[in-house]
């Protein structure tokens, strides 16, 4: 596996900036499979202070099938029909109203799916629904047809977004006034258009912060924080291993995770903070990536600061003063 790795020196004290953008991308992109690990599903069920209580989920005609998202492979101009059941939980009737719309990850990892005042331009476009407005009895389930049609200049790769089953009505705000509230539920989409994939993960920025302690002789925190972005057309995880490592490549901590799904076009922001790192200089932080893929090349970029115990410091450069003071007198 190839590794990419970027350097940027810091001072304690100091904020730099990215200092150019870092990317990785599948060298035979059309051979590249993705592993399809799912992170964090939306919930399926909504509960209010009305007593409104709901779930959407795929369905058929005689009802769910177990499955919890909709995941279809498909090619430009094909039409994917299937159902998608919304259940009253509740003890009183229930007005829903069903559409689709697109969705992204936001920059704490979290799938979401763009708010109702936001008009989709991506799957949610293609998405039609049969009977848009359903009035359900306490208890009642509705099963309602839905049709999926991939334009045919459908880009190929990860297209994703939900079903969702909205609930509107009025609420009390902190001060006492009445406003519209928009509950929403959803079940995934997840598309697959054929096609060459392109997997490609960039990183768009690499900061590192370290702060002096007041005792020279404590450590300090440094901060190191980096944001990706998919520039590529699948949905991309990857392994992370944020290290830390002074003069001579003395390594002061490690830390390892797993990053959560970011999808296509869709940016990611990391903070990791170690505690008590010794003032002993330059310190040089470098994050690894090994993107969550059947063929992957680790992608890696570092950061670095110098971490300078300023107090011990200039308390060294008084003496210096006073024994060249006391050596001149003495020479005279």
């Amino acid at each position: 596996m190839k590794q990419l790795v970027a350097a940027l020196a810091l001072l304690a004290g100091w904020t730099v900036p990215n200092a150019g953008a870092v990317s990785w991308a599948a060298s035979d992109a059309g051979a590249v499979t993705l592993a399809a690990a799912e992170v964090g599903a939306t919930s399926r069920i909504m509960s209010s202070a009305d007593d409104y209580r709901w779930a959407v989920q795929p369905s058929s005609a005689t009802g769910p099938t177990g499955r919890d998202y909709f995941v279809y492979d498909v090619r430009p101009g094909q039409t994917i029909t299937d159902y998608v059941g919304v259940t009253n939980l509740g003890g009183d009737p229930l007005t829903v109203n069903i559409y689709g719309t697109d969705a992204f990850t936001t920059p704490d990892g979290s799938f979401a799916l763009l708010t109702a005042d936001r008009a989709a331009s991506d799957v949610g476009t293609w998405i039609a629904v049969s009977t848009v407005t359903h009035t359900i009895g306490p208890g009642a389930r509705v099963d309602v047809p839905i049709a999926i049609t991939v334009p045919t200049d459908a880009t190929p790769g990860d297209h994703v977004g939900g079903v969702i089953g909205s609930v509107s009505g009025e609420a009390l705000s902190g001060t006492g006034q009445r406003i519209k509230v928009d509950r929403r539920v959803a079940a995934r989409v997840y598309l697959r258009v054929a096609g060459p994939l392109r997997p490609a993960l960039q990183f768009d920025a690499l900061d590192v912060t370290y702060d002096n302690p007041v005792n020279p002789f404590a450590g300090g925190g440094a901060e190191i924080t980096y944001t990706l972005r998919n520039t590529g057309n699948v949905r991309l995880g990857a392994g992370s291993e944020v290290s830390l490592a002074g003069p001579l490549g003395w390594t002061l901590g490690t830390r390892d995770k797993e990053l959560p799904e970011v999808l296509p076009g869709s940016t990611l922001t990391i903070k990791e903070r170690f505690a008590n790192i010794f003032p002993a200089g330059r310190i040089t932080a470098t994050v690894s990536l090994a993107p969550r893929m059947a063929v992957s090349e680790p992608i890696a970029r570092a950061t670095g600061r110098w971490a300078v115990p300023w107090l011990l410091a200039a308390a060294l450069a008084l003496a210096a003063v006073v024994v060249t003071i006391r050596i001149r007198r003495r020479r005279r």
